[in-house]
């Protein structure tokens, strides 16, 4: 299941994904003032595994929020 977030105006979705017992994550950007159903979204890379879901979602918003700081988050 997709968990949308919003950040200093920008929109993402995190989706954790379990694969042999190890957690990854699909991170979806979305651009201020568009909605998710305007545009697909910009994927950026969730490098790091976890041991359960809780744990990805965490690491997986870290990731997003620190992308839009480095691009563009007012």
């Amino acid at each position: 299941m997709r968990r949308m977030h919003d950040y200093k105006g920008w929109r993402f979705g995190l989706t954790a994904i379990e694969e042999d017992g190890r957690w990854t994550a699909r991170i979806e950007i979305y651009e201020p003032g568009k909605s998710s159903r305007e545009h697909s979204p910009m994927l950026i890379p969730c490098l790091p595994a976890a041991t359960s879901e809780e744990e990805i979602l965490v690491q997986a918003k870290q990731e997003a929020e620190g992308w839009i700081d480095d691009h563009g988050g007012v």
